[in-house]
């Protein structure tokens, strides 16, 4: 978006100036007898401290159930109990109609978006060690998050989770487990596409492990497999202490196994010799005779 430059370089002149100086003379200033900018950025700071703490303890907002005008001062019931009337609210639909939910047009937003080319950051390359700026903030939140406010954001977030799926435990069968596709699962989901085979991605079944690919009709859970992160035994049988402890793989299948569920893995070295490797074994384990 380009700016007017009509005025840019123009300045007032000395007799201009005089006179708007006798004109504001005697005018009250609108600033006057207001706190220092230093004393009103402390009260800004220790209000926020404040909203933190109670949010972090209640985590309930402060106007909640509350009128906005009431947040400074109580009583002021201005707005109370007003309404948009009918043509205001066919008009404010009418603005916001196809806006999805922006009050800028595609062509504002797209100036805007050709106004920013090109333009560097502020804090590019900037650290805390070069920034003053950077300094402050990062020294401000280490105050801030203390050993002690950790713990209650932690515990917090332990009683308020427990507590949410315990009254709602058919949201479990519902959970997706979002991660970006590894090259091999994008190739064993091509496989199911060219068969026309329906499945689902990381969908939590039986309460015990999120597969790469589901095939909810024939109860199949297919598992894509890295060498080095599950241990392959013939790529990597020796794998560091804290990852062994971590794969869990033979008791995820054999659970899965006793609940009706048929597992299969593909191996990323059997991706390497042969893409269709899932495919191949999804039609020997449904018996379909090389359909596709």
């Amino acid at each position: 978006m380009k700016i007017s430059q009509a005025n840019t370089g123009r300045h007032h002149t000395d007799e201009a100036k005089r006179n708007m100086s006798e004109a504001r003379r005697g005018i009250p200033s609108p600033l006057r007898g207001r706190h220092p900018l230093e004393q009103a950025r402390r009260r800004m700071s220790e209000g926020q401290r404040k909203f933190l703490d109670r949010y972090l303890l209640t985590h309930e907002h402060w106007n909640r159930r509350r009128h906005p005008r009431t947040e400074f001062k109580k009583g002021n019931t201005l707005w109370l109990g007003r309404h948009h009337s009918e043509a205001t609210k066919a008009k404010l639909s009418q603005f916001f109609r196809g806006r999805s939910g922006s009050y800028l047009t595609p062509e504002v937003r797209r100036k805007m978006s050709d106004s920013h080319k090109g333009l560097i950051p502020w804090n590019k390359g900037l650290t805390k060690e070069t920034s003053p700026s950077l300094a402050i903030v990062g020294e401000k939140r280490r105050l801030y998050w203390t050993s002690e406010r950790r713990r209650q954001l932690s515990e917090w977030s332990r009683t308020y989770l427990k507590k949410w799926w315990e009254e709602h435990p058919e949201a479990k069968d519902k959970l997706t487990h979002m991660t970006r596709p590894t090259k091999i699962e994008l190739m064993a989901r091509e496989s199911l596409e060219k068969r026309d085979i329906p499945f689902i991605v990381n969908r939590r079944i039986e309460g015990l492990c999120f597969p790469d690919i589901v095939l909810p009709d024939a109860k199949i859970a297919i598992f894509c497999n890295g060498c080095f992160w599950h241990a392959c035994p013939e790529h990597s049988p020796t794998v560091p202490e804290w990852l062994r402890k971590k794969i869990k793989d033979l008791q995820i299948h054999e659970a899965l196994v006793k609940s009706g569920w048929r597992v299969l893995v593909a191996w990323e070295h059997e991706f390497k010799t042969n893409p269709d490797i899932v495919g191949q074994k999804i039609d020997e384990l449904l018996d379909l005779g090389g359909r596709g």
